[in-house]
């Protein structure tokens, strides 16, 4: 299952990246929630400071706070308590919280799987070193292009001793880049980059407050992602399943998904200041402290209003495999009979 949702090839990269994803994936126990509606994935928002200042982000406030660690560790009582399975810390920038290793070990002592969404500039072999012996199992890059430009510095080029220094350790790291129809072709050459290096990336259309830009301009990005479906096929690490892919594709093709959000009952996002939203782009005045068990449930196969064009994915990762079974199972299968259809053909060629 795991190889066919994540590579159809049966390959990922570097073998090795491979074997981390499926450590991070089992000894987590998030494969127990496809059967309950208790939640699997939160995101604790826990600091709004960041050491960069990207011209698209609205993530960060460089003057704002970190949440005290008193705070964080009651936000992890609570999510124990719900059931969580994983946890992943997020920013701004989470290497630059003051207690962000204690706050990771005290995650690892309730017996749940922890992630770190950096852009790595902070990263050193002794952090690196140190983060994986307290219990990160995951960690995602946000990388936009290979050279620095005038709106990001999120660059392969400054990252690559990063990058190159955490594929070789026990812990699985991988890339999401933002795409945009304006720098399109970058976006090819970002992903050779990162195949040739043996680095798992995910790519994900760039969105409007969670609605993906849907006209007749998408072409580009479109023809951009059934080219990451062939480069899937053959073996290079792309870090998306199919089904995401697929939606991408029809999605901004102006095809209507149906789908219903599991945002709030399987994954859930806690901003700086403690509110519980069912997804980062809405609003909520609801506390973590105050959500029980009912409330999670609650939202479990609930139309939430906003799925039509919906570009979050991490919103469609935890929902899709929940609703609509059918669409995922398609999609490949569908990808299979091309993949030896592809094979076929190459074979009579060169009989």
């Amino acid at each position: 299952m795991a190889e066919g949702m994540f590579n159809t090839s049966g390959k990922f990269g570097k073998a090795t990246q491979f074997g981390k994803w499926i450590g991070a994936i089992f000894s987590s126990g998030i494969t127990a929630r496809v059967f309950d509606t208790k939640p699997i994935w939160a995101q604790l928002k826990i600091t709004e400071r960041c050491n960069l200042n990207c011209g698209y982000c609205s993530e960060h406030k460089n003057d704002g706070c970190h949440v005290s660690a008193e705070t964080v560790y009651k936000w992890i009582d609570h999510c124990a308590c719900l059931g969580i399975k994983h946890l992943e810390f997020i920013g701004g920038e989470p290497l630059m919280h003051p207690d962000l290793f204690e706050l990771i070990a005290y995650v690892k002592s309730k017996g749940i799987n922890t992630g770190l969404t950096t852009n790595g500039f902070l990263l050193t072999r002794e952090k690196a070193e140190k983060l994986i012996k307290l219990g990160i199992k995951r960690m995602q890059m946000s990388i936009d292009c290979i050279e620095p430009n005038s709106i990001t510095k999120k660059s392969v080029s400054l990252l690559k001793s990063q990058l190159t220094l955490l594929s070789d350790m026990k812990i699985w790291v991988h890339v999401n880049s933002v795409i945009v129809k304006e720098t399109i072709d970058e976006a090819y050459d970002l992903a050779k980059v990162l195949f040739k290096m043996g680095i798992p990336v995910a790519f994900s259309p760039a969105h409007d407050r969670g609605r993906l830009i849907v006209d007749s301009s998408n072409s580009t990005i479109v023809t951009f992602l059934n080219w990451l479906t062939m480069q899937k096929k053959n073996g290079s690490p792309v870090n998306m399943p199919q089904f995401l892919i697929n939606y991408y594709i029809d999605t901004m093709m102006g095809k209507r998904v149906q789908w219903v959000c599991e945002g709030g009952c399987k994954s859930f996002y806690v901003d700086t200041n403690g509110y519980f939203k069912k997804c980062s782009h809405k609003e909520s005045d609801i506390q973590l402290l105050d959500v029980n068990k009912a409330m999670i449930k609650e939202n479990h196969n609930l139309l939430k209003g906003c799925e039509k064009n919906c570009g979050v994915s991490c919103m469609l990762l935890n929902s899709l495999p929940f609703c609509r079974l059918d669409y995922i199972m398609e999609s490949e299968l569908v990808s299979r009979i091309k993949k030896e259809n592809t094979v076929r053909e190459a074979k009579e060629c060169t009989a």
